[in-house]
């Protein structure tokens, strides 16, 4: 008899905004995608720090999960940055210019299908793995088709998916936000 558990709820939305100027500091990690995409990452956070509108831990959150579409537009957009002052960003150069969300996309249906089937191995919850889906989508209140980043720490979280079983506990700390969306 499979134990009775309750869905996994590992994600969250958050909505990515930022303002800013290139003060310089401390660049973090590294970031997803190319070096021309984590210079971007850097200079928007830079950018956001420099102007107080958030602290460096908190944008590299949001931004250096981020694969860009366009080392070229990226490479502009991380110049426009560095020049700019706190009076605004640089126009076009804003998360949902530079994002390439397919990567977020499949990244995110691979953690909600691995989710689900650990769900659906341990629990008789649903009945099939497209109910359960629609009940993680809902209780997250997240479409993976509007990912546009994964968190630095998602491969951590597959591992830790990954090594589950039914007696494991069913929250992840590390899997807590691993999806991004822009909203």
């Amino acid at each position: 008899m499979r134990n009775r558990v309750g869905l996994f709820v590992l994600m969250g939305a958050v909505a990515m905004s930022a303002c800013g100027d290139d003060s310089g500091g401390d660049s973090g990690p590294p970031g997803r995608g190319s070096v021309a995409c984590q210079d971007w990452q850097d200079a928007i956070c830079d950018f956001a720090v420099g102007c107080g509108a958030v602290d460096r831990t908190t944008c590299d959150s949001q931004y250096k999960g981020v694969e860009c579409l366009s080392d070229q537009e990226a490479s502009e957009c991380s110049n426009a940055f560095n020049d700019a002052d706190c009076a605004g960003p640089p126009l076009a150069c804003d998360i949902s210019d530079i994002a390439d969300p397919a990567p977020a996309v499949d990244k995110c249906n691979t953690f909600m299908q691995r989710t689900c089937e650990l769900q659906n191995e341990c629990s008789d919850q649903f009945a099939t793995l497209d109910e359960c889906l629609t009940a993680l989508e809902a209780a997250s209140g997240l479409s993976c088709e509007d990912a546009i980043a994964v968190e630095l720490g998602y491969e951590d979280c597959l591992a830790a998916l990954d090594g589950l079983d039914c007696r494991s506990a069913i929250m992840l700390d590390q899997c807590e936000g691993v999806i991004r969306a822009l909203r």
